[in-house]
């Protein structure tokens, strides 16, 4: 404190800095906090019926919560540039992870689908923590090779091959397709921010189209899935099942809803209602006002993750804050495309809704280090602030005593 009872620059800028992040904080507690809520009410006739208790799914999503927040709270407080320097440990772990899941006894198959790796009752998927890894080492190779970025070879050698390759594949070998897509997104808003030619994103973009329509026809369930979305009713008991139950559950809802708990599609019609399909159960019980409550946290969680790009005081930290966003509200449209039948059944989570362990972990640490960007970056912009005010008044002064 300055004797004069104001506070001093340094001590301003450091309270200025924690009131920008203050919405973000409120936001990710409103958002996780309506979660588990929704956990609860969707969880609980499935958790009734394979425990004996309504309560077991519930439990076990708060316990990954409290894991998550903790996450939250130490990324937070973690200099975001020290991800950077972190990056080969990063992808050890993850490339590591991603094998383990095809080891016999590690890795837990479930619907033919080899994605986790489980050690007694915690099980990790591995793919969650593939997208955090993979956002944090291209940001640091793209923000690395910022002078060559004009130059195809130079971006399409370090991040597309081999370290984009990698983990698309090792993810599509689970099988994952939603979250290669979701992974393929996070690359191409990556190149975008950090300025790489339009004519070679063009060119990527086509490929990457042209791939996923290959490696979704290529397989018959995911062929059946992309047959029973352009006309689910055709098939209503059959590969259109989900999609059918779904939408029943969105138009019994109404504008105001059946009322919290009060869901029939949970009693065992809507397959998957606490994980994939929860979103029909909001829009059931809660309405299309509660689903537009959903939409607006979460576009403004995007847009605050946006905000702590644009202020972020290097390139690196604008790519990882660009990337969470862009990982948030891909997930998001994927995840209610399908159960409002207006995108195929990809798997996806909804973000920080679905019931999932390490989707929520994994999130909640991602954002806090776009926290810790934004805080940085609102230091930047405060001092910033204080430097054009002070060489406005040096120069009043040197007016007035001219």
């Amino acid at each position: 404190m300055t004797s004069g009872g104001t506070l001093a620059p340094r001590e301003r800028i450091r309270r200025l800095s924690r009131s920008g992040t203050a919405p973000l904080w409120i936001l990710v507690a409103l958002v996780v906090t309506f979660g588990l809520i929704m956990t609860l009410s969707a969880s609980s006739v499935y958790a009734l019926d394979a425990t004996g208790s309504a309560y077991t799914v519930f439990v076990r999503q708060s316990l990954w919560v409290g894991a998550g927040v903790i996450a939250l709270v130490g990324c937070a407080a973690i200099p975001y540039q020290k991800w950077a320097r972190w990056v080969p440990v990063i992808l050890v772990v993850v490339f590591a992870l991603l094998v383990l899941v095809k080891v016999p006894g590690l890795g837990i198959s479930v619907n033919g689908a080899r994605r986790w790796v489980g050690w007694g009752p915690i099980r990790l998927q591995a793919s969650e923590f593939a997208k955090f890894g993979f956002l944090i080492a291209a940001s640091a190779l793209l923000a690395r090779k910022r002078r060559d970025l004009q130059d195809p070879v130079a971006v399409v050698v370090p991040v597309v091959f081999p370290l984009f390759a990698c983990v698309a594949g090792l993810v599509m070998l689970e099988p994952d397709l939603g979250t290669t897509l979701v992974i393929s997104a996070i690359c191409f808003m990556l190149l975008v921010v950090a300025g790489a030619r339009l004519k070679f994103l063009g060119s990527a973009a086509a490929i990457g189209v042209v791939a996923v329509a290959v490696l979704a026809y290529i397989e018959p369930y995911r062929r059946a899935r992309l047959l029973s979305f352009l006309d689910p009713f055709k098939d209503a008991q059959g590969g259109g099942y989900q999609v059918v139950q779904g939408m029943i559950a969105m138009g019994s809802g109404g504008v105001s809803g059946v009322g919290l708990g009060a869901s029939r599609q949970k009693w065992m019609f809507l397959p998957n209602a606490h994980t994939d399909f929860i979103f029909a159960v909001i829009g059931e019980e809660l309405g299309l006002a509660g689903s537009l409550v959903l939409l607006l946290l979460l576009f403004l969680l995007v847009a605050y993750c946006v905000r702590a790009a644009r202020r972020a005081p290097d390139l690196f930290g604008t790519l990882v804050a660009s990337g969470v966003a862009c990982w948030i509200a891909v997930q998001a449209l994927l995840n209610i495309g399908a159960v409002t039948a207006l995108l195929p059944i990809t798997g996806v989570p909804l973000p920080f809704v679905s019931v999932g362990g390490s989707n929520i972990l994994v999130l909640l640490a991602s954002l806090g280090v776009v926290i810790n960007i934004a805080r940085q970056g609102d230091v930047e912009v405060a001092r910033a602030d204080h430097r054009r005010r002070r060489a406005r008044r040096n120069a009043e002064d040197a007016l007035d005593a001219v």
